[in-house]
């Protein structure tokens, strides 16, 4: 099983191309617009600055001057005139760049994904491509000690085609959204992708492409990065690359494209030549990570579940990073980030990693609850909190106020069930006085731990939600009294 230390900071930016209008002399069409950040995937809190450059016929690149800067959906991202971008919510937008190059106009534009924290990530976060890219194989990354599958769809397939396996084609020029989806732990994750039409103007070198697409480290730890040119008709052709880093501090690289591990974090790793760019990234991790338990988890509007830490070590196994020994810690700090948005403002946490919803908080609603080792800030981990049915309680659930003659709940149906994804199964339960009788007038509460894999009504029906199957915990409560029934989905 791979593990991921942060599964909040995958960006992979891939450069692009972009045709200008023919609308003035041959002179001023020999050149070409890209925005030089790529395509982004980023967090609700990110510092983004877009530049642009120009790139000539002879593969001349030189800073683009008096760029206008406009965002396809300003509700999502607004970007002023020095492309300084403001974030406004989560979604995917689309950002343009325009310059006057004499009497012509050469545009370009790059995808934004602005991604509230997830359970899980994927590599590429987003992609900037033109029609000629090869097929790019997405990565899908998770922090747990289980394992999950994932599913992938298209937007438009017109645009871009996935399988199911994560191996994305591009068909024809414009945008679309690759969703990646993990049912077994509740978590979606949205890739954006722009899909350009090829120059049209002949360059020395259209586009470079970078292996690997992205790389997990340990710090200290080298690996080889190696790139290809390509020209307009496809065709590969020799070039002089030129490596270097984003984040000096993170990783560094030689001439020869070998990548030493410094610190934990993501970085950019770029090839040019014939100002022409390739991006990759370098993913670099600590040694010692935490799992948040359990994983993913559902609490009514009002409710409160705790959740525990192990510490892990990280070591390499085959070729991948997996995990080592763990034991329990307490020695963490927790939070629960909101970024200012109300969307991500729906719980609290204490220092006990006790998470509290809040009483207004909506069903459906998803945020992240954060782990940070109090010793080492880059040793961190993630868990997943959804808002569940129900408003309260310590199990979970609003169990409410029992009536006067109440001493239990008689569950008549199983304790463990067993169902497949779209199936049901109904509980039978009874509130019952001392005697053993049913009070009739006394209401039940039902609710689940994890209503990603199995959901429950509000008439104690059962239904499975996971694709790839699970476990959950449905309590049946009446006040201070409740059964659980353990839930697997097949």
């Amino acid at each position: 099983m791979k593990i991921f230390s942060n599964v909040l900071f995958l960006l992979l930016l891939v450069v692009g191309f972009a045709a200008c209008d023919k609308t003035g002399d041959d002179n001023d069409t020999n050149q070409i617009l890209v925005i030089e950040n790529g395509a982004i995937n980023a967090q609700p809190n990110a510092n983004i600055t877009y530049t642009a450059a120009l790139i000539d016929d002879k593969g001349t690149r030189t800073a683009a001057t008096d760029v206008t800067w406009t965002s396809s959906d300003n509700s999502i991202v607004t970007i002023g005139s020095n492309g300084q971008a403001s974030i406004a919510s989560v979604g995917t937008a689309t950002i343009k760049a325009s310059v006057k190059v004499g009497s012509s106009t050469l545009t370009t534009e790059a995808p934004l994904q602005i991604q509230g924290v997830s359970a899980f990530s994927v590599a590429p976060s987003a992609i900037l491509v033109d029609t000629e890219f090869p097929d790019i194989q997405l990565n899908a990354v998770y922090l747990g000690t289980g394992s999950t599958t994932y599913s992938y769809t298209s937007s438009n397939t017109s645009v871009a085609t996935v399988s199911s396996t994560g191996n994305v084609s591009f068909v024809g020029a414009g945008n679309c959204q690759i969703t990646v989806e993990a049912p077994g732990i509740g978590a979606t994750y949205i890739v954006p992708v722009a899909v350009l039409g090829v120059p049209q103007i002949k360059l020395p070198i259209a586009r470079i492409v970078v292996s690997p697409d992205a790389k997990d480290m340990l710090k200290n730890e080298t690996a080889t990065y190696t790139a290809k040119a390509y020209d307009l008709d496809n065709q590969e052709v020799s070039a002089n690359i030129q490596w270097s880093v984003e984040d000096n501090s993170i990783a560094t690289i030689d001439a020869s494209g070998i990548v030493t591990a410094k610190a934990v974090g993501t970085t950019k790793i770029r090839a040019m030549a014939d100002g022409i760019i390739g991006t990759a990234e370098a993913n670099v991790y600590p040694d010692k990570v935490l799992v948040v338990d359990p994983f993913t988890a559902a609490i009514p509007a009002g409710g409160n579940k705790t959740f525990t830490v192990m510490k892990y070590d990280v070591v390499r196994q085959n070729g991948e990073l997996v995990l080592g020994t763990g034991v329990a810690t307490t020695n963490v700090n927790w939070s629960i980030p909101t970024y200012g948005f109300s969307l991500f403002d729906i719980a609290t946490v204490d220092a006990n990693g006790k998470v509290t919803m809040k009483s207004n908080a909506q069903i459906g609603l998803l945020t992240v609850l954060l782990a940070e080792d109090k010793t080492d800030a880059t040793i961190t981990g993630a868990a997943s909190v959804s808002v569940a049915i129900g408003s309260g309680g310590g199990s979970g659930c609003a169990c409410g106020t029992a009536v006067a003659n109440a001493t239990g709940v008689d569950l008549t149906s199983s304790n463990a069930v067993t169902v497949s994804f779209g199936q049901n199964a109904q509980i039978q339960a009874n509130v019952v006085d001392a005697q053993g009788n049913t009070i009739s007038a006394a209401n039940l509460v039902y609710c689940s731990d994890n209503v990603q894999v199995a959901d429950v009504d509000s008439n104690g029906e059962i239904s499975g939600t996971a694709f790839s199957g699970g476990t959950a915990v449905i309590t049946v409560c009446h006040g201070t009294f409740s059964e659980t029934i353990n839930v697997t989905v097949q």
